[in-house]
């Protein structure tokens, strides 16, 4: 157990240093994923067909046939996030987006 700790110790740390220098990156990365999968969701409360993520581990789970409308929202957030890449790499000048600050 302390040796796996050290592990995902270890990890975190390696995770934070490549953060630090590519910064603006992870934020566009994150904020383009996290806003697709909130903007499907409220289209899947509204519309319906959006199953939860413990849904989808169950279906897989026990016959592993999901909806057509589950594979429709994934291909939504998929698409959704590179464009919402593309957008914000683009307002950002190439100056702001540098490696190393």
């Amino acid at each position: 157990c302390v040796q796996e700790t050290g592990i995902v110790a270890a990890g975190g740390i390696v995770c934070a240093a490549i953060t630090y220098f590519v910064k603006d990156y992870m934020l566009i990365l994150s904020t383009a994923i996290s806003g697709s999968y909130l903007a499907a969701l409220g289209v899947g409360f509204i519309a319906g067909g959006f199953p939860s993520v413990l849904e989808i581990y169950d279906i897989i789970q026990h016959n592993g046939k999901l909806e057509m409308s589950v594979y429709a929202y994934l291909g939504g957030i998929a698409l959704f996030s590179i464009l919402g890449i593309v957008v914000q790499c683009y307002i950002k000048s190439p100056k702001e987006l540098s490696l190393i600050h």
